[in-house]
């Protein structure tokens, strides 16, 4: 080895060494989940929000930010901040729709605080329920296969003709709709960023942001509102009964 191969070895096996503390450093997520589990089994439940927070708030996959959520609503609910706990099972089932046992905690989060379910048992409810289980990828992948399937009946009614190949373009037809539905359920809810009302009262919505303002409305606790805008301590946000201005305080943002 040539005396130059030689000091490039020894600066890339120092600049190795240098750089691997700083790696180990850094905690995963793995590790702070356990540090926060950890925490919540001691019964500190205000350190492990704390630490699954942080946690939440550096996660980038959806699954990850699921396992956070389910846990601090849990954490939440320990607390005895069972609005609190409503907002991030809520969190966590825009992540995971199919999270069970965030939505069984959801009715029970909702029944602590005094709310009413959130599934009043209608029939219109349980079909947006059952469409809207699936994610946003998962509900436009179903979407184009379902174009697929249809353009491929399509073109066997061409090739084939007969009854039986036009009953498989209306059944085509019939799961193109079907098909599409969770992609319309998404699309028909509203743009933006949305939040939760963690009050435990009505909460009074105002003409403008200030404390004086016209009262127009009110808001129910556990209720899912969209922002539309934002003026220093204040948010503007759309509910069923129309739109207010409300201390952001109020508010537990959906992200």
């Amino acid at each position: 080895m040539t005396s130059n191969a030689r000091i490039w070895t020894w600066w890339l096996v120092a600049l190795v060494c240098l750089c691997a503390p700083a790696r180990s450093a850094a905690p995963s997520e793995d590790a702070a989940l356990e540090q926060g589990s950890v925490l919540y089994r001691l019964g500190d439940f205000d350190g492990a929000r704390a630490t699954w927070r942080e946690a939440y708030t550096a996660a980038t996959s959806a699954a990850e930010r699921a396992r956070l959520a389910y846990n601090l609503g849990n954490a939440a609910y320990r607390h005895e901040a069972p609005l609190e706990a409503v907002a991030w099972y809520t969190q966590c089932l825009q992540h995971a729709p199919r999270h069970d046992a965030a939505r069984k905690n959801l009715a029970l989060a909702r029944a602590e605080a005094g709310l009413p379910p959130s599934d009043v048992g209608s029939l219109g409810g349980a079909l947006v329920r059952a469409v809207g289980v699936f994610t946003a990828a998962e509900a436009t992948w179903v979407a184009l296969l379902s174009v697929v399937l249809f353009a491929a009946a399509l073109v066997f009614e061409a090739l084939r003709g007969g009854a039986g190949a036009r009953l498989v373009v209306v059944l085509g037809a019939l799961a193109l709709l079907v098909a599409f539905g969770p992609l319309l359920v998404r699309a028909a809810r509203p743009v933006g960023e949305r939040a939760v009302i963690i009050v435990d009262k009505d909460l009074a919505g105002l003409s403008e942001p200030r404390s004086e303002a016209k009262r127009l409305g009110t808001l129910a606790p556990g209720a899912v509102v969209s922002i539309t805008d934002r003026y220093l301590d204040w948010i503007r946000v759309r509910g069923e009964e129309g739109e207010f201005w409300v201390p952001d305080e109020a508010l537990f943002a959906l992200r």
